[in-house]
């Protein structure tokens, strides 16, 4: 998508920037921990993903995550996730050819963040907002000698998300876990705008 490794780039370092300081303060708490026992990852889940669209259905969540913990108990955390999911569509158009398409939409969600985890060794629960990039897929419909094309283009929009979770943990460096979370956009566009019809280039 145009300009995406430059909008991704600078969102990643502003929420960095951010963070840093407050983490750098709560990490000389536990300085006599190495940054083996701080670092969590690569860290894999599954789950169920609904986009707050009306024009989108629900999909697989394959969820990757990196993690570094001020305290690999409880305390302060930056997490980074490269979150990837394909999700149902179904749109209306303005062609006479045909009152709607359906298919299926690509996702993936670049995410960084801080949090914070508390509990004890056992059990522990977590709260965590994010922002970064969300790219995904567009269908781009096309109408020509009474004929209807459909081609997939790339897309991108920032999105944060808050989340709060559950772990419980068998030993230091494997857990089960239960997240829930929501995202939003900010801008009326593509999935998420008010009309649902999709207009048709005419070439």
């Amino acid at each position: 998508p145009r300009h995406s490794g430059v909008i991704k780039s600078i969102l990643f370092f502003l929420m960095l920037f951010t963070c840093t300081p407050f983490l750098q303060a709560q990490d000389s708490l536990y300085a006599g921990e190495t940054i083996n026992e701080k670092l969590f990852g690569t860290n894999l889940e599954i789950g169920y993903v609904q986009e707050n669209s009306e024009m989108l259905g629900g999909g697989i969540l394959f969820k990757t995550s990196l993690e570094y913990r001020v305290h690999r108990v409880r305390n302060a955390f930056i997490r980074f996730n490269y979150d990837d999911y394909d999700v149902t569509y179904q749109l209306e158009t303005t062609s006479g050819l045909a009152d709607e398409i359906s298919g299926s939409a690509a996702f993936s969600d670049l995410l960084l963040g801080a949090g914070y985890r508390g509990g004890n060794r056992t059990i522990r629960w977590t709260g965590l907002v994010q922002g970064g990039v969300k790219f995904y897929t567009v269908p781009i419909v096309e109408e020509a000698n009474g004929q209807l094309s459909l081609t997939q283009e790339g897309h991108n929009i920032f999105t944060t998300r808050a989340s709060a979770g559950l772990e419980y943990y068998f030993d230091n460096t494997f857990a089960l876990a239960f997240d829930i979370f929501h995202s939003r956009v900010f801008r009326e566009k593509d999935y998420w705008i008010q009309l649902k019809s999709f207009s048709i280039d005419d070439d």
